[in-house]
């Protein structure tokens, strides 16, 4: 019983490190390049409010996808795996890529 409970919480958590790795992403690559987000106040607004929590997702999220990566003993068909090449990605994005 206790055995089933983990792996669900494990195949939850591998869902939900994604999805934020891929929000995460999105919203680095929209903000930085596609649109002018202080051309109107709503998305400003909305970027102002996101741009502290996506930052500590850019730093957080790599650091939990290699942990729970580790356990299942790096294997290389796993969304931790492509969670973690994800925010690689956008880093690298962000430090090299300007306007």
């Amino acid at each position: 019983m206790n055995n089933i409970i983990t792996t669900k919480i494990f195949a939850t958590c591998k869902n939900v490190i994604f999805a934020l790795s891929i929000f995460t992403a999105l919203f680095w690559f929209i903000t930085s390049n596609i649109i002018d987000v202080y051309k109107y106040a709503l998305v400003g607004v909305i970027c102002e409010i996101l741009w502290l929590p996506c930052l500590l997702a850019l730093i957080a999220l790599p650091i939990y996808a290699i942990y729970f990566w580790a356990k299942e003993k790096f294997r290389l068909k796993s969304l931790y795996l492509l969670s973690i090449l994800i925010i690689v990605t956008t880093a690298i994005f962000i430090a090299f890529i300007k306007k």
